[in-house]
């Protein structure tokens, strides 16, 4: 599976994990590897999905109540994981570790998902609620 980690996670981040996974045909990506840093959101969301990508993972809430946003999201069938408030509050090195603890979860809900749908990740735990874009 391809996943693309947002501009708002540290780049390290998606390095780590794709080094880590990389052996279990698993590409983990960052925003800003693919895309200029000035590149709206809906038009990386649409390219994301015809570029191969299966699922996002963002720290953006924001982007469910931008009706433009929501409706890109919703077209593109991405499964998309919120990171919860929570991780605001992390350095770039507990983001990473955290991270890595949750992406186990974050692979099987994205290989069991339905187009549109999207996930809330706690910091700890793995108990994910799920949002309907």
């Amino acid at each position: 599976m391809k996943f693309l980690l947002d501009n708002n996670l540290p780049l390290a981040a998606a390095q780590a994990l794709h080094a880590i996974y990389a052996q279990d045909d698993h590409q983990i990506f960052h925003l800003r590897t693919l895309f200029p840093e000035s590149v709206e959101d809906v038009d990386w969301i649409q390219q994301a999905r015809e570029r191969g990508f299966q699922a996002v993972v963002t720290k953006d809430n924001a982007i469910k109540k931008v009706p433009q946003e929501r409706e890109a999201w919703l077209r593109s069938g991405l499964t998309v994981f919120f990171l919860q408030r929570g991780w605001q509050s992390l350095k770039r090195v507990e983001i990473c570790r955290c991270l890595v603890n949750q992406w186990d979860e974050i692979i099987r809900l994205a290989g069991h998902r339905r187009r549109g749908c999207g996930y809330r990740v706690p910091v700890k735990g793995t108990k994910f609620e799920r949002v309907d874009l």
